[in-house]
């Protein structure tokens, strides 16, 4: 593209109000990543989410290749068909994905996109690009394609529960319908109007009538969207803390712990404890750039209705409007937008959705962006072969012909300007050798150290390998690595000295580069506690032990400090205090984490536990059935209850014992050792 926008002007960016947007989008987030509380993550993102500013670089660049050189609905027509032609397959694995020979990574109705939010947020831009073929598309049989496709990719939203999206595309399908009452010639008997009219507020009020009931369920009865709202008044918090250029992209997660609500550890509230986005694109936004990347963000939007509908809706006097013939496209892309943007308010976007929203955008600009002669008002004259539509200017210069490269460079381009343009793409092919390539060799050697069996030596060596490519995947894998290292130390495998060393200094590196991710303190200080307990028991170094102790302590103190309101460091740094049988200490901090939150049992089990190691024993049951009735499952740790039954039989209380003996009963009714 830079080789053909250096040689013919028309292939150049064109300047407008989205251009502009976009670039006051795109600086806003630059800014908020080098003012952010971990610019490293604001750039990279990582291998999980892939956002950042990578991604929106990546994104702005696509939009202005793809609107500089597809000017005109007639050229846009094949890539709208090729995304139809893509959603559909996406929506047939849904349904019939299990029945493929090869076996694809679906999980939770996500098709291939991972599950049944992500799926919809994509799924939305081919169905109502699979609308414009229906209703604009010049071959019948593309037609008759395009209603098939979205028939199927309408059933396929609908029957993965993908909620947000479902609705959105409802709503956008009725902004359509209504479009068609107030723009179309089909209905110039004012009577008809009228009636059209009156079915339309018909339906309005059947779907607001409706969408109030699926608000109550689903807001009421619906954990998911309660832990939400309680994610989004932390986010609110946050915002407030950082108004104007927010925490940076990717760091929500830094705001989150922050403002943790401590209700959300329970199952009334929704049971999740760790977001890194809040499901809702104003308030993800408001974190990430603060005010000015929201409003930068909305200018989008805004300018992307403005050029839709600046051709189409001519002004006159007061409140009315000449309307150009051309309604259709401009309307089914605004409800397009508006579709968008709405199921936006409960997910979040990922690179998939992300493409298609640039997508669109280049689309907007490609096609209304221009001057009337050059956009879809008045189409290009196009000849048609093999590989799609070609300009007739550029096939005529090749009948008589003309070498256009060779012309062109010999006449526009001084040697000066040819060097400058064979070092720029020297230097991209550079770029593509040091980004994408590295970044997809380091997530193999990530998924394989992660995914697969192997030996700790070789899965440290791949670990190894994976950090020397690229920062995007680093901490991910830093954390996939110690929870490893932590499984082999807690069953007691003879770990080498030198893979414990390579987790700890690793592990201690990223506290130190992401000193907000309490993700990382929790990780480290499992290791160092699992690491003082092996050290303890299989190598009888107490020196070691004390030492890894005292890092526990110290790592999970400063999580703590992040969070103080997240329960789940809670027994963690208790662990630190049982180690050495300051006992008292242990259930202070018990007890300030159950007053938090009383509802909340496991933190009462906890507190048994400490009980049970000072025999204590009326205490500890007490605490086991205070535990018991806030709804912990007994099945998590049955040895504890079978422990404390023995301690009440060896000191003669035979009723609690069998009391808690048949609590083990019932548990697991058909286990004989029960």
């Amino acid at each position: 593209w830079i080789l053909l926008a250096v040689i013919d002007k028309k292939f150049r960016p064109k300047e407008d109000v989205l251009l502009y947007a976009l670039l006051l989008f795109t600086g806003m987030m630059a800014l908020a990543s080098f003012r952010g509380v971990n610019s490293t993550i604001s750039f990279w993102s990582t291998f999980e989410r892939m956002g950042g500013m990578i991604m929106f670089i990546h994104g702005f660049l696509y939009f202005l290749v793809l609107s500089s050189v597809f000017r005109c609905f007639a050229q846009w027509r094949g890539l709208l068909a090729a995304a139809v032609l893509v959603g559909s397959v996406v929506a047939a694995i849904f349904f019939w994905g299990e029945h493929l020979p090869i076996p694809l990574p679906q999980t939770r109705d996500g098709s291939t996109l991972g599950n049944s939010s992500f799926f919809g947020a994509y799924a939305i831009f081919p169905l109502f690009f699979a609308v414009i073929l229906a209703l604009k598309g010049k071959i019948p049989l593309l037609k008759i394609a395009a209603v098939a496709g979205f028939a199927l990719m309408f059933a396929a939203i609908f029957y993965a529960s993908a909620r947000a999206a479902f609705f959105a595309a409802s709503g956008g399908l009725f902004l359509i319908f209504v479009a068609w009452l107030h723009f179309s010639n089909a209905l110039h008997s004012t009577r008809r109007r009228l009636i059209a009219t009156k079915a339309a507020w018909l339906l309005v009020f059947v779907m607001v009538a409706f969408s109030g009931y699926w608000a109550q369920e689903l807001l009421i009865k619906d954990a998911g969207i309660k832990a939400r709202t309680l994610v989004w008044e932390s986010a609110w918090k946050a915002a407030a803390e950082r108004p104007i250029l927010g925490w940076g992209p990717e760091n929500f997660n830094a705001a989150f712990f922050k403002y943790y609500n401590p209700c959300m550890v329970i199952g009334e509230c929704g049971g999740e404890v760790w977001f890194d986005h809040s499901h809702n694109i104003v308030f993800d936004t408001l974190v990430d750039g603060g005010f000015a990347g929201l409003l930068a963000y909305l200018s989008i939007f805004a300018a992307a209705i403005y050029l839709i509908w600046r051709r189409f809706l001519k002004h006159v006097s007061g409140f009315k409007f000449q309307v150009s013939r051309g309604w259709l496209l401009p309307s089914v892309i605004t409800a397009l937008l508006a579709a968008y943007f709405l199921q936006n308010l409960f997910v979040f976007d990922m690179p998939a959705s992300y493409a298609m929203f640039f997508f669109t955008l280049a689309l907007i600009s490609g096609v209304f962006g221009r001057d009337e002669e050059t956009s879809e008002v008045r189409d290009e004259r196009f000849t048609r072969r093999r590989g799609g539509p070609i300009p007739v200017s550029i096939l005529q210069k090749l009948k008589n012909g003309k070498n256009i490269f060779r012309r062109q460079i010999s006449v526009s381009l001084k040697i000066g300007e040819l060097t400058v343009l064979l070092c720029l793409v020297g230097a991209i092919g550079v770029a593509l050798y040091f980004l994408p390539f590295k970044i997809i060799k380091e997530a193999n050697l990530v998924h394989r150290f992660v995914s697969k069996s192997l030996s700790m030596n070789e899965r440290a060596r791949l670990y190894t390998s994976s950090l020397a490519l690229s920062p995007l995947g680093n901490v991910e894998a830093t954390r996939s690595f110690l929870s490893q290292v932590t499984v082999w130390l807690n069953r007691g495998d003879n770990v080498p000295d030198d893979i414990i060393a390579l987790a700890q200094s690793q592990g201690e590196k990223a506290a130190r580069e992401n000193p907000r991710d309490l993700r990382v303190f929790r990780v480290l200080g499992d290791f160092y506690i699992s690491t003082t307990r092996f050290m303890e028991l299989h190598r009888a170094d107490t020196e070691r032990s004390h030492k890894y102790l005292a890092k526990a302590r110290d790592t999970l103190e400063r999580a703590t400090a992040l969070s103080p309101n997240h329960q789940k460091i809670i027994p963690m740094l208790v662990q630190t205090y049982i180690f050495e049988k300051d006992y008292k200490s242990a259930k202070d901090i018990l007890h300030d984490g159950i007053d938090l939150e009383p509802r909340y049992p496991d933190l009462y089990w906890n507190l048994a536990e400490v009980y049970m190691l000072e025999k204590n024993w009326d205490e500890a049951g007490r605490k086991f059935e205070e535990a018991l009735s806030r709804g912990y499952s007994i099945r998590k740790d049955l040895e504890k209850v079978a422990d404390l039954a023995r301690a009440y039989s060896e000191v003669r209380n035979y009723e609690q014992a069998i009391f808690w003996y048949k609590k083990i009963v019932d548990a697991k009714p058909n286990d004989p050792e029960a």
